[in-house]
């Protein structure tokens, strides 16, 4: 989300990938960026249910992995493509 590193899988004693939402789009932020960007969560998106930032997206859908509500991507943004 921040540096653009390629993904890698880190070493089970590293802090892990996160995944999240920001803007409607998956994204992932480093164990490094985590490290070093104080507030880099405020920057996801969050559930408009329970404010959860555990979202995923996937086939044009937001999905809460805290508390299980979907939406569209189109519902939030307010457009429809066309």
């Amino acid at each position: 989300m921040f540096c653009g590193r390629p993904t890698f899988d880190p070493d089970k004693k590293e802090r892990p990938w996160v995944r999240g939402v920001s803007d409607d789009r998956q994204v992932l932020v480093c164990p490094q960026c985590q490290a070093d960007r104080a507030g880099w969560a405020e920057e996801l998106d969050r559930c408009a249910e329970c404010g959860s930032t555990r979202l995923s997206a996937m086939l044009g859908e937001i999905v809460c992995r805290q508390c299980g509500a979907t939406r569209s991507a189109i519902e939030r943004s307010g457009t429809t493509g066309a």
